[in-house]
């Protein structure tokens, strides 16, 4: 009988994180928020079906979709329980076919993770063809509801999103990849679908942006990202919406956004609308962004007064789709930044990520 010795490599980290190559392993991340983890292909979500929530392993899958990551973290802000700690390389791959339905009382976080605290998170899509695919509450993005520390770098999303909350949660979130930032770094990123929102609370806030819902105050900075998604509000209480973000109180460079911003209801609290941000800091940095100045920024059908003016520069979506405007984003030394008239409506993309490659 012949003998064989397999070396395999020891789980490390830094150099050897777990693979994962199915929905089931995904999944499974769950079960060790604190490790790190690299996806080696595509992974296509199964069919929402008795049969899809036996290979996803989530019982209530054929009715809500996917689980979040992380989604019993607490929902508590300053208390990061259970949140998502690791490291996730998505391998330049997509995670597709994405749905989430997950609005119900006790649902606080729609997204691939749900919270993260001090996680990094890189090259990672998300993408799915239902309208909404992703459906929250409070915390709700493509691929996190609620990011606290750490970094995204390289992630993309091709999904639609919308808040939809009859809870009374005072302030909600939604954007077309993240719910909420804070105090993390997010760069070569993008969105592409559109975000709605339609929370009921008289007396509640909603961000609501392109992007992310609300980039907030931190050590935070936002470098080379962009939105082409277009936002509609339906909610009462306070709006802050954006085409890029709902609040953008952190320092941001070499950023864009084209998507129009529509306040639909009949009455709010307060309506805060831009075509970038419709809460803008008054001690962030805001360096070489831009807003599309055909997207329609409104308010009950008429044109609202843009709150971010002073921050971003106007171009024409013409103006945009041209390698003179690429050049404008890259800046004098940057390469991040191509452009083909075939990829993302002429518009500049971040090279190597998503439609970029």
């Amino acid at each position: 009988m012949n003998t064989y010795t397999a070396a395999i490599t020891a789980y490390d980290a830094a150099s050897n994180p777990y693979g994962i190559y199915t929905v089931a392993h995904l999944n499974d991340v769950r079960n060790n928020k604190a490790g790190s983890y690299k996806m080696m292909n595509n992974i296509t979500l199964p069919a929402r079906n008795a049969a899809g929530a036996l290979a996803a392993g989530i019982s209530d899958y054929a009715d809500k979709g996917w689980l979040p990551i992380a989604h019993d973290a607490s929902p508590d802000t300053n208390v990061a329980i259970n949140a998502f700690t690791g490291k996730f390389d998505g391998g330049n791959f997509s995670v597709d076919n994405f749905y989430i339905n997950r609005n119900a009382a006790g649902d606080y976080y729609a997204g691939l993770f749900g919270r993260t605290s001090g996680a990094v998170i890189s090259n990672t899509g998300i993408t799915g063809s239902a309208s909404p695919a992703v459906t929250g509450s409070r915390f709700v993005g493509a691929l996190a509801g609620y990011i606290q520390g750490g970094s995204v770098t390289n992630c993309y999303a091709h999904v639609t999103v919308r808040c939809e909350s009859n809870n009374a949660y005072i302030t909600a979130f939604a954007g077309g990849l993240l719910g909420a930032l804070r105090g993390a770094s997010l760069s070569a990123s993008y969105s592409s679908g559109n975000v709605s929102g339609n929370h009921l609370p008289a007396n509640a806030t909603l961000y609501i942006g392109g992007l992310a819902g609300a980039l907030l105050e931190g050590t935070a900075n936002i470098r080379n990202c962009f939105s082409t998604g277009n936002i509609n509000i339906e909610a009462s209480g306070a709006i802050y919406g954006g085409g890029l973000a709902g609040a953008l109180l952190v320092s941001i460079a070499n950023c864009y956004a084209t998507g129009n911003v529509t306040f639909t209801a009949q009455s709010a609290q307060s309506i805060n609308l831009g075509a970038l941000g419709g809460l803008i800091g008054n001690v962030a940095a805001y360096t070489n962004c831009y807003r599309n100045s055909n997207a329609a920024i409104t308010s009950g059908g008429q044109p609202a007064t843009l709150r971010d003016a002073s921050v971003s520069t106007p171009k024409t979506k013409a103006e945009m789709q041209t390698d003179a405007f690429k050049g404008n984003l890259n800046g004098t030394s940057g390469t991040a930044w191509g452009r083909d008239g075939g990829k993302n409506d002429g518009l500049p993309y971040i090279i190597g990520v998503g439609v970029g490659r």
